[in-house]
């Protein structure tokens, strides 16, 4: 026989985004997933962008510097 205690932190629920259940007379409980304490509140997206954003200002600085280098080379 299994254990009878459940890994789920949150109580009977199996999984997140499952069914919801009513405890004792009419009050429900949604599924797991909407009562979490954290919740994401950007997108995958939202990430890749900013990501983009810092790889160019990283690029622009590179070649900055490159140019500044080389200038200096051609001054002497």
């Amino acid at each position: 026989m299994k254990n009878s205690k459940s890994s789920n932190p949150k109580g009977s629920l199996l999984r997140a985004g499952g069914r919801g259940v009513f405890l004792g007379g009419k009050k429900f409980r949604p599924p797991y997933k909407f009562w979490a304490k954290s919740v994401r509140i950007f997108s995958n997206a939202h990430r890749q962008e900013s990501h983009f954003e810092k790889s160019r200002l990283e690029a622009s600085a590179l070649r900055a510097s490159a140019w500044y280098f080389s200038a200096i080379l051609k001054a002497f």
